[in-house]
């Protein structure tokens, strides 16, 4: 096995082109609208369950910023959320309970869960919890328990030893500025851990770059923000691609790429506090509100009749018994 090409991350949850993504997507909200057609219920535009989803995510990755849980939990969690709505729907699963049910699977899937006590974390905000616990298996289910993944933190932690090295090489320094640039070092380290929980919330992003070079963007980024005096390229084609022209250009591609994205992806996430964009969220939430009521209507009916049958299954074999009894 080729690490990382063949593992479940890179084979399964990466593809060629938004696209793909989007077509996935497109085709799970119209069988739904298909699946719905007969029921007296508004369903909400293709584009307003999209934002809706990543509003969410957003509400998700804030909601982590208050706990202050460490990067990689919250990382897992995003990347929880947005891999089972690559499989599911919001028509369907209400993200207002996805969001907790994908942290507390992300804490302990982290080994964090001995350190949280689930009904002390969550007594400052209304919520069910016994919901939220018993959508675990749903995700789980949902993901074919395929829950090992790719971290970009691992990807900085190497560019943060790749840079430290070209410091060393082509930066002239006494101690004092030595120091310095450490202190640059681990914050260009620090911002970028921060921009990529922020673009990993971009649904799209999420399946269409790799952790390592949502990584390198971010890193290559602050580089550029933060320490104008490194020449960014020459970092990347010596320190990353050990002078590879093809691979440097691939890379510079993909970065380019990243960055229109990346910006796009920021412009609807300031929307997001706007009060027009929250009743938008609202007005196509309470559309969905009304699906899970029919749903849920549905699926006990559904236990109903499996109970019903049940019972006369057993009342019929009662009565063999006593047949076979006489």
């Amino acid at each position: 096995m080729n690490y990382p090409e063949d593992t479940s991350h890179m084979t399964k949850w990466i593809f060629k082109s938004k696209n793909e993504v989007d077509e996935i997507c497109l085709k799970k909200y119209n069988d739904f609208k298909e699946k719905f057609k007969d029921h007296n219920v508004s369903i909400p535009k293709y584009a307003e369950i999209e934002k809706t989803k990543l509003y969410f995510c957003y509400q998700l990755t804030h909601f982590c910023e208050i706990k202050r849980l460490k990067s990689q939990i919250v990382e897992c969690a995003i990347v929880l959320y947005n891999r089972f709505y690559l499989k599911e729907i919001i028509l369907e699963y209400d993200p207002r309970i996805l969001i907790f049910t994908c942290i507390i699977l992300a804490i302990k899937l982290e080994g964090y869960g001995r350190l949280y006590k689930m009904n002390d974390f969550f007594n400052d905000i209304d919520i069910n919890l016994d919901k939220v616990l018993e959508h675990e298996n749903v995700v789980c289910s949902s993901l074919d328990f395929e829950i090992n993944f790719l971290y970009t933190k691992e990807c900085i932690f190497y560019l943060k030893s790749k840079f430290l090295n070209y410091i060393n090489k082509y930066i002239n320094k006494d101690n004092e500025i030595q120091n310095s640039f450490e202190n640059i070092c681990n914050q260009i380290y620090v911002n970028t851990v921060q921009d990529c929980l922020k673009i990993i919330e971009s649904f799209t992003i999420t399946f269409t770059y790799t952790p390592a070079q949502i990584a390198l963007y971010c890193f290559v980024n602050n580089i550029k923000i933060n320490f104008n005096i490194v020449n960014a390229d020459k970092f990347i084609l010596e320190f990353i691609t050990n002078n590879n022209q093809i691979l440097f250009q691939k890379l510079k591609n993909k970065i380019d790429e990243l960055h229109v994205r990346y910006k796009d992806h920021l412009d609807l996430r300031n929307t997001f506090d706007d009060e027009n964009t929250t009743r938008q969220i609202g007005e196509t939430l309470d559309m969905c509100i009304d699906i899970y009521e029919i749903l849920k209507k549905k699926k006990s009916s559904k236990k109903s009749k499996k109970k019903k049958l049940s019972s006369e299954d057993c009342e019929r074999g009662e009565a063999a018994k006593r047949v076979d009894m006489k």
